[in-house]
């Protein structure tokens, strides 16, 4: 490390090489005497933080003046200038060659998150310069990348031209050196930004160390995130005054319109009723005291509604199908019957049912008192399904299969049967059978278990058609743009949810069909786009771009453990469900605590909206590969403030 003074001509080699005169050297007299002190700036004699220097001995620093202008604590000790520094009132350090320590760290992936960089001298003796800040809301490879760009910044100012980089982050080391490609959208600008930097210098490496190595740029990353401002202060931080009044107002109004729901009017007394049937069908609704029934009926078919005291009914028929649904004190049964298929759903006191079935089928499902029972059937199978009280009740069937189930007080059943196959399950109170069943009130929907307070509410809107879609490939991290189809989508879904209205924010994946989607929503609500780097899709790693078969063939031991446990990530850096099952929960804190108690659109891929809908329901991983959400579809989940949570929608189409 050389140390030159500031104002007797010596130049001063820059971060790209290149040589320059110390800054108003050329003003300055060449003649010793006067102490005057000469110093623009402390930038002129490097950042109080960078311990470079030292402290300035009294006699030559106050002589100068420089104390009373820049205070004690921009005092350096220098070497090598002699009696310049008494005249010319100061020097700077030129380093020739630095290491530098960086690391990021995000709690929740992404969750508050920080960085913290440090930069060595060769010998890694000295600390010439620390670096860290408080990111907000980010992942942890975005505060890796934002801690390796502090540390190239730190150096480039002390005017380092050889850089050894040292990390604990084999993501970024791989992807800078060259070996890897940067696939994540949010991290190629980083990226960019970062090899900029590098540019300037004359050498750059990078090594990869253990994290005990990086313990000190590890503990700045740490501060940082420690120092994390409240949920309050990040919103009014990143709000105007107007926005944030704005955003008061639609949660306010939110509120009243979901209080209003909660308890609609009676056609009686303070009761609602409606009812729409289309050619050939027929549609009869009734409602109570306290109740909302809601009953359509397309060509071909029938539906029956009732809703008694402080109930809900909703029912659903399509072409040669019926639907039978009634709902008693407290309680709420939805029932849906698709072409030439039946559903009967009933509902008794504090408890909620809901059955749906497919072609040729049938799925009957009734609960009693503080219970759930849910039942679906699909072509040429049957799925029966009872739950008395304080338990719940799940049972699926596919085809040509039949399954029973039923649950006693305090417990529960989950039954599931596949082709061919029967299967009956059954538990009596304080007991479970089968796998992801029910935990307890906390688990369940509120209505049932009595969760407290007003929910934040997720509209989960799956983007438009792009050509891997149509081509049913492997589409993660990739950025195939919408087709026309898929513009068309988008255009139908922003008119359906313009109608909505109570909707107080977008936020969206960084994947541009998911923003191009989000874009149109935001224009016809009104409302701009937030992005949020945890809402992108799965990276499914080398199957990018691949169909289903095409995977298989090529890892067909690998394909198959990977559909099977979630823990198991695809080849070429692919992340594992379980890894996007952790992201997602995080996503999903932050939405709850950034926007309690209102709407929200969430505009994001299959397996973000399916992995939501999976931490609403409560239930494993097999949900991912059984429910099927189509482009450009809409589902609707609610999480409340104690942790309960409910799923009111799931892959409606109807607009489209």
């Amino acid at each position: 490390m050389a140390v030159t003074c500031l104002t007797v001509g010596r130049v001063r080699r820059g971060p790209r090489g290149a040589t320059r005169a110390p800054a108003g050297a050329a003003d300055r007299p060449a003649t010793r005497g006067g102490g005057r002190c000469r110093l623009r700036s402390l930038a002129e004699i490097t950042e109080p933080s960078a311990a470079v220097l030292g402290s300035c001995r009294g006699a030559a620093w106050d002589s100068a003046g420089c104390g009373d202008r820049f205070g004690h604590a921009a005092r350096r000790w220098c070497r090598g200038c002699g009696s310049d520094f008494q005249t010319y009132g100061g020097c700077v350090a030129v380093v020739d060659k630095v290491i530098i320590e960086a690391d990021g760290g995000s709690r929740g992936n992404p969750g508050p998150a920080g960085y913290g960089a440090v930069v060595w001298d060769a010998d890694r003796q000295r600390v010439l310069a620390e670096r860290k800040e408080f990111l907000g809301v980010a992942t942890n490879n975005v505060a890796e990348y934002r801690g390796l760009i502090a540390g190239l910044e730190a150096a480039a100012e002390l005017g380092a031209r050889e850089v050894s980089v040292r990390m604990d982050s084999k993501l970024v080391v791989e992807q800078l050196s060259g070996r890897w490609k940067v696939k994540h959208p949010a991290m190629i600008p980083l990226a960019d930004r970062a090899r900029r930097l590098v540019a300037g210098f004359d050498r750059v490496s990078f090594a990869w160390i253990p994290r005990a190595e990086n313990s000190h740029a590890d503990r700045l990353a740490n501060e940082a995130m420690d120092d994390a401002p409240t949920v309050d202060e990040v919103r009014t931080a990143l709000l105007s005054p107007a926005d944030l009044a704005v955003e008061s107002a639609r949660a306010e109004a939110f509120s009243s319109a979901a209080d209003t729901a909660a308890s609609p009017a009676r056609a009686d007394a303070g009761s609602s009723a409606a009812a729409s049937a289309a050619g050939g069908s027929s549609a009869v609704t009734s409602a109570d005291a306290g109740s909302s029934a809601v009953t359509s009926a397309d060509a071909g078919s029938s539906a029956v509604t009732s809703a008694d005291a402080g109930s809900s009914a909703v029912a659903s028929a399509d072409a040669g199908s019926s639907a039978v649904t009634s709902a008693d004190a407290g309680s709420s049964a939805v029932a849906s019957a698709d072409a030439g298929s039946s559903a009967v759903t009933s509902a008794d006191a504090g408890s909620s049912a809901v059955a749906s079935a497919d072609a040729g089928s049938s799925a009957v499902t009734s609960a009693d008192a503080g219970s759930s029972a849910v039942a679906s059937a699909d072509a040429g199978s049957s799925a029966v399904t009872s739950a008395d009280g304080g338990s719940s009740a799940a049972t699926s069937a596919d085809a040509g299969s039949s399954a029973v189930t039923s649950a006693d007080g305090g417990s529960s059943a989950a039954t599931s049967a596949d082709a061919g196959s029967p299967s009956a399950a059954s538990s009596d109170a304080g007991s479970s059978v089968g796998a992801g069943s029910a935990s307890g009130a906390k688990d369940s929907a509120p209505g049932w278990t009595g969760a407290m307070g007003k929910p934040t509410r997720l509209l989960l809107l799956r983007h438009g058609q792009t050509e891997l879609s149509v081509e049913r490939r492997y589409s993660g991290r990739g950025n195939p743009p919408l087709t026309e189809l898929g513009r068309e989508q988008v255009a139908a879904a922003a008119k359906m949810l313009a109608t909505k209205g109570n909707i107080a924010a977008i936020v969206s994946s960084p994947l541009g069909r998911a923003r191009e989607t989000a874009e149109a929503a935001g224009r016809a609500l009104g409302l701009p786009v937030r992005v949020l780097d945890g809402l992108i899709e799965t990276d499914f790693g080398a199957w990018e771009g691949l169909t289903f078969p095409e995977a298989a063939r090529q890892d067909p031991e690998l394909h198959a453990r990977w559909l099977g446990d979630p823990s198991v990530p695809p080849p070429g850096g692919g992340e594992s469900f379980d890894q996007v099952r952790e992201r997602i929960e995080g996503v999903r804190r932050d939405l709850v605590a950034l926007y309690p108690g209102a709407n929200v659109l969430v505009v994001s891929h299959v397996t973000p909206i399916k992995t939501l809908l999976q931490l609403a329901l409560g239930v494993g991983p097999s949900l991912l590969y059984r429910l099927h959400l189509d482009l450009a579809s809409l589902s609707i989940a609610e999480f409340y403030p104690d942790g309960g949570s409910s799923v009111r929608l799931a892959n409606d189409t109807s607009y489209l």
